[in-house]
């Protein structure tokens, strides 16, 4: 989930120019030269979390298998740029990644260095697969939706 392009939900002020502000989902930075190991099964992880049913038809297991190789290249070659001049608020996992260990990262996950000066960061009761998850996507969605009130003012049905 963190590594898709779509975990930074950009909350548009409806003028050009630059976002009114970013919304970062449990996203960090890549650090130089992060490698993933080579024993880590990704799929072994979420059914360890209890993210991944029991099951699952050989073909759907390669699909995810592929997408999560994938996901991974994209993160590896991410950089974002530096110095954003509008607000950015990363929605931390508190309980983190399953079975990851400290990888060296600041608790704002590697943002702190990307010379942000309006980074705000707020904890969710969750782990990176379970926030868009119930019973935890209600918190997620009510979360955002403070956030994005905040940058863009009350939003109209």
């Amino acid at each position: 989930m963190g590594s898709w392009l779509t975990n930074s939900a950009w909350c548009w002020s409806g003028s050009a120019g630059p976002p009114a502000g970013v919304v970062l989902l449990d996203s960090w930075v890549p650090r130089p030269g992060e490698v993933s190991d080579p024993e880590h099964d990704p799929l072994a992880v979420l059914r360890s979390a209890g993210h991944l049913p029991d099951g699952l038809p050989p073909t759907d297991l390669r699909a995810l298998s592929r997408m999560v190789a994938a996901t991974t290249e994209a993160f590896r070659e991410y950089r974002p740029s530096r110095g954003a001049r509008f607000p950015v608020h990363l929605l931390r996992a508190a309980q983190g990644y399953p079975a990851a260990v400290d990888g060296g990262y600041d608790e704002e996950r590697g943002w702190f260095g990307m010379a942000i000066p309006r980074l705000t960061v707020s904890d969710l009761p969750a782990d990176h697969f379970s926030l868009l998850l119930p019973p935890q996507l209600p918190e997620t969605a009510l979360q955002m939706s403070r956030v994005v009130r905040g940058i863009v003012g009350p939003i109209e049905p």
